[in-house]
């Protein structure tokens, strides 16, 4: 009996335990999927911007075009991902030069 109590708590606890680290990552979070174009429209070009902020996925291939054309390097600039990107297994584009 003490080893089915035991068992079922176990059970219980991983239950919760799952359900709540889902609930974490769902909440709050929007994940974009890309369409395969590439924005560069958030680039200013503006020599004194030192920090840009990426929160869709075309803009993730706009920062990827802009390296691969050699248009910035980046060097010394933070880039940062602000959302869940999906890049719904495309390869339209080269993410590494």
């Amino acid at each position: 009996m003490k080893k089915k109590f035991l068992s079922l708590l176990l059970v219980l606890c991983f239950v919760m335990a799952f359900g709540s680290i889902t609930a974490l990552a769902v909440e709050g979070q929007t994940t974009d999927i890309w369409d395969g174009t590439a924005d560069t429209s958030w680039y200013t070009g503006h020599e004194t911007e030192s920090e840009y902020h990426i929160t869709t996925a075309e803009q993730l291939a706009g920062l990827a075009q802009l390296i691969n054309t050699g248009t910035i390097t980046f060097e010394g600039k933070t880039v940062y991902l602000d959302n869940d990107l999906d890049l719904d297994k495309r390869e339209d584009i080269h993410w590494q030069r």
